[in-house]
């Protein structure tokens, strides 16, 4: 379940909450409750990994967090909890916190304590020149203030999806049963880290071997992936490795839709531009013009388009063997590639 970020946020922002207790080094701390960040990660239906990424640490913390390990922690990671949950920070406070701040004054109390002869102050009298540069003061913050005001009104915030271009690229026709990679690249604009969700949604009839980063499939699906990260930079490429089915025929095709949730200010979820479709074929996904060879070109775009996937099983040596060679043919029943020299 997808909650929205910013939910409560200028709630916690407008007020300061008398748990905050600085530090001697001036880090102001907030006593957590445990039980109930548990309870309201759950039912919002987040996992601890969501929640970690959001706040920047690992899912030990927030483990020791859920299980008062941790009682205090500071306001910074405290604001950024309540973005991932999604709630006010008086939400997670300990309640049976009693180190609260001092209680208020009210204009009641000080009518009925007035106070000793020697501690009445004397009022005095300030200069003219002093009063009129008060005036000056003041009147300046308040033209300020309503300038700051009026500003704030009027700006809209920068919003992610127009900071935001991701694009999928994939072979346009591969042999049946034969892996082919797809990638997915993001890039942004924006000016500060976010997390995102970045979810493929594959056909029945083909599923996903492998994937650069790992990828963690939804229920269980071989056909539906998904990843959780953090783009700190500008850019961020996924890469993953598809196969068909050996049954399908020539001529079908298969579709791929995806789309990324971000969560800042508004909840956003945008589609996967780009490439979207494969045509079963009787040719290698790297013969761009079926032409039953792989030429100099050929093999320079598969290494200029694909050359972040190191580390995943994408048939190089085959690729080079069949550039090498006068020509190929695929072998439908042993589902290899048969080369001519």
């Amino acid at each position: 379940m997808l909650v929205t970020l910013n939910a409560g946020y200028s709630t916690y922002k407008a007020r300061e909450m008398t748990s905050d207790r600085p530090l001697s080094s001036g880090i102001q701390m907030i006593k957590i409750d445990g039980d109930k960040i548990r309870r309201l990660r759950e039912h919002n239906g987040l996992t601890q990994l969501y929640v970690a990424t959001v706040v920047g640490v690992t899912t030990d913390t927030i483990s020791r967090w859920e299980n008062k390990r941790y009682p205090s922690i500071k306001k910074e990671n405290a604001i950024k909890l309540c973005e991932a949950l999604a709630v006010p920070l008086e939400s997670i406070i300990d309640l049976d916190d009693h180190e609260t701040a001092p209680s208020q004054t009210t204009e009641q109390d000080i009518a009925a304590k007035p106070p000793n002869q020697d501690q009445r102050i004397t009022p005095t009298r300030l200069p003219l020149k002093n009063i009129g540069l008060a005036v000056a003061i003041l009147v300046f913050a308040g033209i300020a203030v309503w300038t700051m005001t009026k500003y704030q009104a009027t700006t809209t915030p920068i919003n992610i999806a127009d900071q935001l271009i991701v694009s999928r690229t994939m072979p346009s026709h591969v042999p049946p049963g034969a892996p082919f990679p797809v990638m997915v690249e993001i890039t942004s604009n924006y000016p500060e880290p976010f997390p995102f969700i970045l979810k493929e949604n594959l056909p029945p009839n083909a599923k996903a071997i492998q994937g650069k980063p790992l990828f963690t499939r939804q229920n269980n699906n071989p056909s539906d992936l998904k990843w959780i990260s953090k783009l700190t930079g500008d850019y961020a490429v996924f890469i993953y490795l598809v196969q068909p089915s050996e049954h399908m025929k020539i001529g079908e095709m298969l579709e791929i839709n995806g789309l990324i949730t971000c969560k800042k200010e508004n909840k956003m979820t945008t589609p996967i531009g780009g490439d979207n479709s494969i045509t079963i074929d009787s040719h290698h996904w790297a013969d761009s013009n079926r032409d039953g060879k792989i030429d100099d070109e050929e093999i320079l775009s598969v290494y200029d388009t694909y050359g972040a996937i190191e580390g995943l099983k994408v048939d190089k040596e085959k690729i080079e063997e069949i550039w090498s060679g006068k020509g190929y043919q695929w072998n439908r029943q042993t589902r290899q590639y048969e080369i001519e020299f």
